[in-house]
């Protein structure tokens, strides 16, 4: 075989060789692609699910701290009905301790004496009042109570109160407070409930 002939055959063989290394480096060029494209999209999965939750928990955040805040409002707003409704009672009652005690204030204390004595259910009850009112219910009982058979008895003993009256079984068992106070404070979760009402229409 003559030189050029070899020459030739190298040749062709380093041709195929460098094709063949070419092809390899293409081949695994196209697979380090893949493998990188594969991982970038793993990567962006990633980011995206980061991403995801984030904005779950800034929003779970977000309500928590607008419950916070309207948590803390209703707390200031129950706190301020409080104080405004025994502001009101304060004044009603001062109001009631001072008032005249004529014959509308003595029919007043005739319902009032009445609906306790209903509330005991008792034939023998006890009465207490305050200072002022103990000589209008002396005026009350000297006067017959209709549709009632029942026997009352006057305390003399001052009740501390601003006005109204507490009626007691004789056995001390039972035991209904008619005072000013008393009925007030039936009426305060009635009012609170109003209150509170009005305010969430604000």
């Amino acid at each position: 075989m003559s030189s050029k002939a070899i020459d030739n055959l190298l040749s062709k063989v380093f041709e195929e060789t460098t094709k063949e290394i070419n092809i390899s480096l293409e081949d695994a060029s196209k697979q380090v692609n893949q493998i990188l494209s594969e991982e970038e999209k793993e990567a962006l999965k990633e980011i995206v699910k980061i991403r995801e939750n984030f904005e779950r928990e800034a929003q779970a955040l977000e309500r928590r701290i607008i419950s916070s805040a309207e948590m803390e409002a209703k707390s200031k707003n129950l706190v301020l009905i409080e104080e405004a409704i025994s502001r009101a009672f304060s004044e009603a009652l001062n109001t009631i301790r001072d008032m005249k005690r004529d014959e509308k204030y003595e029919d007043t204390l005739r319902l009032l004496l009445e609906e306790a004595i209903d509330a005991v259910g008792q034939k023998e009850v006890i009465v207490q009042a305050n200072e002022k009112d103990l000589p209008i219910l002396k005026i009350i009982l000297a006067k017959p109570f209709k549709g009632r058979k029942v026997k009352v008895i006057l305390k003399d003993e001052p009740l501390n109160c601003s006005g109204g009256l507490v009626v007691t079984s004789k056995d001390g068992t039972i035991t209904f407070s008619n005072t000013m106070e008393a009925r007030l404070e039936r009426m305060k979760p009635i009012l609170k409930r109003k209150l509170i009402e009005l305010v969430g229409r604000v």
